[in-house]
């Protein structure tokens, strides 16, 4: 099943990434302090979301329910 490796992947950079994530926050508010990290990472998750809003791709999705067309009787017994 593709979708489960899929998320599988996705779940497994996730969890990687997030210690990463926890030191490089620690970091930023040790040596800028806590109010300018929470401003960076509050503008760039601005900025994120953005860029999602943007994407020509990701607007273009349809509804998963408007997505699905049923399949008559004949077309299911033809092949």
């Amino acid at each position: 099943m593709a979708l489960g490796r899929v998320w599988g992947a996705v779940l497994a950079m996730a969890f990687a990434a997030a210690p990463v994530g926890i030191f490089a926050t620690g970091w930023l508010a040790q040596n800028i302090g806590l109010r300018p990290t929470l401003g960076l990472f509050g503008g760039l998750y601005v900025l994120l979301i953005c860029y999602v809003v943007r994407n020509r791709p990701l607007r273009g999705l349809a509804d998963p329910a408007e997505a699905r067309t049923p399949v008559s009787e004949d077309a299911a017994t033809a092949g």
